[in-house]
């Protein structure tokens, strides 16, 4: 559900947004191919977070930058990314969305 909310936020907020629902974490490379920026939602459970993160980094696309949205108290080692808390207002989002990614501009 976290997912199809940011999804739609974002795309309010003139991002092009996809949540990858049900995507195989060894299957990334191809969907990760065009990608700006990747938020991994928070509760997704530590072993299936694990094997996103591990899918992520196995890909050659793993040079695209990585945003955890973790909620307060949420186990998120191994950090390999950009940790937001969560949850977190649409301006704080977007503040940390432009960060992560300064020469991308909302379409």
């Amino acid at each position: 559900m976290i997912g199809r909310v940011l999804e739609l936020l974002l795309q309010t907020t003139g991002y092009e947004a996809r949540f990858l629902e049900g995507a195989e974490p060894e299957k990334l490379g191809d969907l990760l191919s065009d990608v700006q920026l990747v938020i991994l939602p928070p509760l997704l459970g530590t072993e299936c977070r694990q094997a996103y993160l591990e899918g992520i980094v196995a890909t050659p696309a793993a040079a695209v930058p990585l945003m955890e949205l973790v909620r307060d108290g949420e186990e998120t080692e191994p950090r390999t990314g950009k940790i937001v808390p969560w949850p977190c207002s649409l301006e704080v989002l977007e503040r940390e969305i432009k960060a992560a990614i300064p020469q991308c501009e909302a379409t």
